[in-house]
């Protein structure tokens, strides 16, 4: 197993990279290639259809596309842009669940639902990944000792 160019994770590499920043190339490629009528657009119907619901999926944001009679992107993974973009706004954040696909041609798959604004972590979900990072950098800190040990820096 090599190391990715982007990301350092060791995995089975294309062209030196690993999946995931594959994923993130490819999604990235696609939306610099739309246009910047279907972006706005795109990000309009997402923020009307979080303003109608409090939970929703791609299906309803892109019924509510269809809707405003947006053209589809020349692209499918147009779609993966806009919905990290609109994330990393804040205009909807994921429940962590999923829900069937109501559109015929996904044939009922699996896909995210999405809740209206920016996620608000609780003081208990806050404290928990606080404890969990101690945990990890203390197991990893014991780790590097008992390697210096085996090699007798210690």
């Amino acid at each position: 197993m090599n190391r990715c160019c982007l990301c350092g994770l060791k995995a089975d590499l294309h062209r030196g990279f690993c999946g995931y920043c594959l994923k993130d190339k490819g999604i990235q490629q696609a939306l610099v290639r739309e246009s910047d009528h279907w972006k706005e657009g795109a990000l309009r119907a997402i923020r009307e259809t979080a303003t109608k619901h409090t939970t929703f999926s791609a299906d309803e944001v892109k019924a509510t596309a269809e809707a405003m009679n947006l053209p589809e992107p020349h692209h499918p993974n147009c779609w993966g842009g806009i919905f990290r973009r609109a994330l990393s706004i804040g205009y909807m954040h994921q429940t962590g669940e999923f829900v069937a696909s109501t559109r015929a041609k996904h044939h009922r798959q699996r896909i995210a639902q999405y809740a209206t604004g920016p996620k608000v972590e609780t003081e208990a979900a806050k404290w928990k990944r606080r404890a969990y990072a101690t945990r990890e950098a203390k197991r990893k800190y014991k780790k590097k000792l008992d390697d210096f040990a085996a090699r007798g820096i210690v």
